[in-house]
């Protein structure tokens, strides 16, 4: 059996990872997400996934393939992470309606490549350029007050059907959520580790089909 472990505690990275791999196992760390100091809002996304596979691969001890991900909506040059309180979530809201910005996705993928334990890894980052529609106030508070924007990087989720914030995507958006589940799939076929067995995320997906990333 191949040991495959997602260290995330996000729900929808989990969903999305059962579309391409349905046996996997979780874990959640808690890490301090804080970029550096003069760390590029591009290059944020990486480098959390980066620090999150460090704490990953020091606490995880039996592992064939580690997978760590973080998503970061980028407002103009300005990064916006989870909302600390609805109050924030509002505002982040108001000030992303009508407009367009960039979501970040970056994941990193460990594998024991060989008897010796030793670890190869492969680094994903998947833009994507997210055009919003303009909701108005209600819907903004709608949303708010039923907790979805409570954990989620820039505020929103695009899957929401009720709110359905978005207007144009030019991406993934199973990347904007959490996981580019075909960028994904291509790096896990690439492992010479065998009994590795992969789903093709459109049986399961419908919008994986027409994926850019396919």
């Amino acid at each position: 059996m191949v040991h495959i472990v997602l260290a995330s505690a996000s729900p929808r990275r989990s969903e999305l990872l059962s579309s391409i791999c349905p046996d996997f196992k979780v874990v959640s760390m808690d890490i301090d997400e804080t970029p550096s100091k003069n760390t590029r809002v591009e290059n944020i996304a990486l480098e959390v996934a980066r620090k999150k596979m460090e704490t990953a691969i020091a606490t995880v001890e039996c592992f064939d393939v580690l997978i760590t991900a973080d998503t970061v909506v980028i407002d103009v040059d300005r990064p916006l992470g989870k909302p600390s309180s609805r109050e924030e979530a509002i505002h982040t809201l108001t000030s992303l309606r009508g407009k367009s910005h960039k979501v970040i996705t970056a994941v990193v993928v460990a594998s024991r490549v060989n008897l010796n334990q030793d670890v190869e890894v492969d680094e994903i980052v998947s833009v994507s350029e997210v055009v919003m529609r303009n909701y108005s106030d209600t819907a903004i508070h709608e949303f708010v007050g039923r907790g979805e924007a409570d954990d989620k990087a820039g505020a929103y989720a695009i899957q929401d059907a009720e709110f359905s914030p978005v207007q144009e995507l030019q991406g993934c958006e199973c990347s904007v959520m959490g996981l580019p589940v075909n960028e994904l799939r291509d790096s896990l076929s690439k492992l010479s580790i065998s009994g590795l067995e992969l789903s093709n995320p459109g049986d399961t997906r419908s919008g994986c089909g027409e994926c850019p990333f396919v």
